[in-house]
């Protein structure tokens, strides 16, 4: 038996059920990874914050975790609880989404145990801290060299989302937050799917 996590903000569950998430699926998703399941109990997205797994020979060296705006770890972990479940990895598959670093079950999952998590942040820093340097923080402004000062991978990412999602108005968060990035992503939405995101405003 190999043992996974699964972050949650949910108290006292003995099973974890199916629920349908980003990828529109029933599915319980875990790692083997503490670091990557404990960044699942933060409130937050990919253009609030940036998250990367580095690999060596297939195997996983590291994380790094950006802020793309002041503040961004603050308001999506500190001061939020809650609870790392470990479970068996029988029943899990890989390879059923686009990262890697996370497996599957489609069926209702045993918890063998639990974490709880007091504070989020604080266990975040306190693993970036004191665990081998697998886990790096970087906070605004200071960002790792695979981030572009000028945001322009918020483009990409806009697709991306609406990829997972078929949600539009998902796209339409990132004017939000990258307004100067508007014309780019509308022409790119534009040119892949013949959809106009100015329709309707």
């Amino acid at each position: 038996m190999k043992q996974l996590y699964h972050g949650s903000r949910t108290g006292n569950l003995s099973k974890l059920a199916p629920s349908i998430s980003m990828h529109g699926k029933l599915y319980v998703y875990a790692t083997k990874y503490k670091m990557i399941a404990l960044a699942y109990l933060g409130r937050f997205d990919s253009m609030e914050i940036s998250q990367i797994s580095h690999k060596s020979d297939n195997r996983l060296t590291g994380v790094s975790m950006a802020e793309r705006h002041k503040n961004a770890f603050i308001n999506a972990y500190d001061g939020k609880t809650g609870y790392l479940y470990i479970v068996d990895d029988e029943n899990f598959k890989s390879d059923q989404t686009e990262w890697s670093l996370e497996v599957v079950s489609e069926d209702e999952v045993d918890v063998i145990d639990c974490i709880k998590i007091d504070n989020a942040l604080d266990e975040l820093k306190r693993l970036s801290e004191t665990g081998d340097g697998q886990l790096r923080l970087y906070y605004y402004p200071d960002r790792p060299d695979y981030m572009p000062s000028d945001d322009r991978d918020m483009i990409d990412a806009a697709l991306e989302s609406y990829e997972i999602s078929k949600n539009i108005e998902t796209a339409k968060r990132y004017f939000q937050f990258y307004p100067q990035l508007k014309e780019k992503i509308v022409q790119k939405f534009l040119d892949v799917y013949s959809i106009d995101l100015n329709d309707g405003q």
